[in-house]
This record gives C-alpha cells, sequence and structure tokens, in this order.
C-alpha cells in the first residue's frame, strides 16, 4: 500500500518534471517552400524553424527555442520537426534576396502525440534586392521643437531645424506646431505639416498584411497622389480612456525638393519615406513640444526605397542597432 501511494505521488511530479523538459510535448513537423515574388521556388535558400517548450524546472518562467536549421531543396522545399508547443516560427534566408519569416499555429494533438495539421506546406515568398541606395537615415525620441505656433522648417539631409534653429538649409518639411499643457493628466498637441514646393506632398502607404517580408514597401516611390499638408493630433485626459491619436503602425511615403518645367512636368525630385506617424509629445519640463520619429532620406534622384546603407552616423546606440530596414 505504502507503494501504491509513493507511485500515486511521484507520477504526477513525473509527469511534470517531463513535461517541463519538453519531452511530453506533441511533434510538430512543417514543410517549408521558398518562392520569389513570380512563384519560382528558390533552392539554397537558409531556413531556420523554431520550436518552443517551458524552460524546465529551476530554469525560470518563459519559453526555451530549439532551432532546426537546414537549406531549401531544388524545388524550394525544407522540412523540420520537433517537440513543441501549440506554435512555432520560421525565418528564410538567401544572398540577393530580402529576409522573410512566419508563424504557424496547430490546431490540436492527435493521439499519436503529433501536432495537426502534421506537416502543412507553408509557401514564403523571398523578395528580390533590386536597387538598394544609401539613405539619410534618422531615429529620434526627443526632438525638441524651438518655436511653437510659427511655421519652422526641418532639413531631411542635415537631420536638423533650418536656421538659425538649427544647421539645416532646405525646408523639406515645414511645421506649425500647438501645444496646450495644463497639468501631466491635461494635455494636447497639434501639428500642419506643409512643403516648400507646389508639387511636394506625402501619402499614407498601406502594406499587404499578408506580406512576410522584411522588405515591405514598394519598390519606388510613385509619382502621382502626393497631398499637399498633413495634419495630425492628440489630446490626453487623466480621467478618460486614453485613445492615442498618432499611430506607430502608419507609414509614408514623401516627396520633396521637387522642380518642374514650364508645363508642370517633374523634372527631379528627392524621395524617402517615415515609418509611423510623425509624434509631437509634451515636454513637461518646459511645457514645450518634442518629436518622435522615423525616416528614410534618398538624394539620389532615383525613386528608390530600398535602403542599402546609412550616409550618416546615427545619433544613439539604439538607433545604430536597429538600422537595417523593416516593414511596416
Amino acid at each position: 500500500m505504502r507503494i501504491i501511494r509513493a507511485l500515486l505521488y511521484a507520477v504526477p511530479f513525473l509527469l511534470t518534471q517531463n513535461c517541463y523538459a519538453g519531452i511530453l510535448y506533441p511533434t510538430a513537423k512543417i514543410t517549408v517552400r521558398a518562392i520569389d515574388s513570380k512563384g519560382n521556388p528558390v533552392p539554397d535558400a537558409k531556413v531556420g524553424i523554431l520550436f518552443y517548450v517551458d524552460k524546465g524546472v529551476g530554469a525560470g518562467w518563459g519559453l526555451a527555442s530549439k532551432e532546426v536549421t537546414g537549406k531549401t531543396d531544388k524545388n524550394g522545399f525544407f522540412s523540420g520537426e520537433g517537440s513543441s508547443i501549440d506554435r512555432c516560427n520560421f525565418s528564410v534566408e538567401k544572398d540577393g534576396f530580402y529576409d522573410s519569416n512566419d508563424e504557424v499555429h496547430f490546431q490540436k494533438a492527435s493521439l499519436l502525440r503529433r501536432w495537426e495539421p502534421w506537416n502543412p506546406t507553408i509557401d514564403i515568398v523571398l523578395k528580390v534586392k533590386r536597387d538598394p541606395v544609401a539613405m539619410y537615415a534618422k531615429r529620434t525620441d526627443a526632438l525638441k521643437v524651438p518655436i511653437l505656433d510659427m511655421p519652422i522648417g526641418y532639413d531631411l539631409e542635415k537631420s536638423d531645424w533650418v536656421a538659425p534653429y538649427g544647421k539645416g538649409v532646405v525646408r523639406d518639411f515645414i511645421f506649425i506646431c500647438k501645444v496646450k499643457f495644463i497639468d501631466i493628466y491635461n494635455t494636447e498637441t497639434s501639428y500642419k505639416l506643409t512643403f516648400t514646393n507646389l508639387t511636394d506632398g506625402i501619402q499614407e502607404y498601406v502594406a499587404d498584411k499578408n506580406d512576410r517580408s522584411i522588405f515591405r514597401w514598394p519598390y519606388e516611390a510613385p509619382e502621382n497622389d502626393y497631398k499637399s499638408e498633413l495634419a495630425l493630433s492628440d489630446s490626453y485626459k487623466g480621467s478618460e480612456k486614453y485613445t492615442p491619436g498618432y499611430d506607430k503602425k502608419k507609414c509614408y511615403i514623401f516627396r520633396v525638393r521637387t522642380k518642374v518645367d514650364a508645363k508642370g512636368n517633374i523634372l527631379s525630385a528627392k524621395y524617402g519615406k517615415l515609418k509611423g506617424d510623425i509624434e509631437l509629445k509634451v515636454n513637461r519640463e518646459v511645457q514645450g513640444g518634442l518629436f518622435k520619429f522615423e525616416y528614410y532620406f534618398n538624394p539620389s534622384g532615383s525613386r528608390s526605397l530600398e535602403y542599402g546603407s546609412c550616409l550618416t552616423e546615427w545619433t544613439s546606440k539604439r538607433e545604430k542597432e536597429t538600422q537595417e530596414v523593416s516593414g511596416p
């Protein structure tokens, strides 16, 4: 009887230990098929599949991952399997293409301790790198607005306000900023963005939600449909539920420094992109405004939106570590 009781206590403990170690997790298997934008197979692409299990007793909370790696065959296929929770992630990369990644969710485990669907084939598109160019890139979390309620220019190449407020020369972006600060629980900010030239402008870009590439932009900036201004605002009331006025997921394409002939045809222009809304926040210390934004400015004169390298040093360690272009 004592032996039976001991076993009754021991079995749940052993099951728990084994479960944490991943032994009792069902096995998952997937097949990745790498293809290009035209549907052709991409052979010899590197694939990494991450399967997840609990870290184990004594290792703290969270998940540990086990990676299965390999390369696609001549038809673009690669398969991998491992014990896992009900999902796994994978990434695909190859020289000359932009990396792509995706996540697979499993529905249920069979009596054979296999996740279903078993060995689904997932197509992943690799986009070819066409014309990456060197760009001026900037990410700032605290660019102080030197003056409110008056037009002020920002130079995208110099990454600074136009003189006399900074070292900028060309007014690529022109802002009129308004900030209302009552206390830390009652603030309002708004700005209007305009441009120097009549044919300059900005337009929102919405990426395909099914696009799994890290490059989720068009290869080239559009030639038309640019708006001459953008107005955004945000308010915070401590007694109300806060709904942000700025959207970090939005993306924009802009055109500046446009020159036209007598008939209005564009002779030259500079293009670029913004990741997320330009956010105007309240500076509590001086009750002024702080801009937060990220942009990539192509000075070459081409319409390419493919970021190849940075023409200037990023101004912080965080910027330098995350300077690789990614999707919205």
